[in-house]
């Protein structure tokens, strides 16, 4: 995996990071060779942790994660929020950024405690020094709570 995204990595501007799948294996495998020949450092990578609770072996991807946070790779969990992506995973890791799940987004405007829980989750990334991304966003309410966030936006073909 590392390979690909060097590849990737070397032919654009290198000021953006560029996110990767960490879940499926096994994704060390000679990377500070692989990043010194493009001409890489650890920081321009972020590495996104995903249906961490659907892993065959999730001792070794947490292994693996450990590993790639010793080497200062910059770690992402994905779908903060729904299913294994949740608080215990906060303290097991120190995530860079954290993504959130689209139903937390969509939760605002829509459900009672939406807007209250993802305006405390940003407070809580904020002191921590953690990214955040907002899955999703539909509408001005849901782009306006999420604030500073990084905006993904979700767009329904009419």
């Amino acid at each position: 995996m590392v390979h690909e995204v060097c590849g990737v990595r070397h032919h654009e501007d290198q000021r953006e990071p560029v996110a990767a799948d960490l879940h499926g294996g096994d994704c060390l495998g000679g990377d500070q060779q692989l990043l010194d020949r493009y001409g890489l450092q650890h920081g321009k990578i972020w590495l996104e942790m995903t249906e961490l609770g659907k892993s065959a072996d999730n001792g070794k991807l947490l292994e693996t994660a450990h590993r790639l946070q010793d080497k200062k790779f910059n770690l992402v969990m994905d779908d903060f929020g729904k299913g294994e992506s949740n608080f215990v995973r906060l303290m097991d890791f120190e995530f860079q950024s954290i993504k959130l799940d689209k139903e937390l987004v969509w939760g605002i405007g829509n459900r009672k405690m939406g807007m209250p829980i993802v305006q405390t989750l940003l407070v809580f990334a904020q002191r921590n020094h953690i990214w955040v991304t907002a899955e999703g966003i539909e509408t001005r309410e849901q782009a306006k709570t999420a604030g500073k966030a990084r905006l993904q936006l979700f767009y329904r073909a009419t």
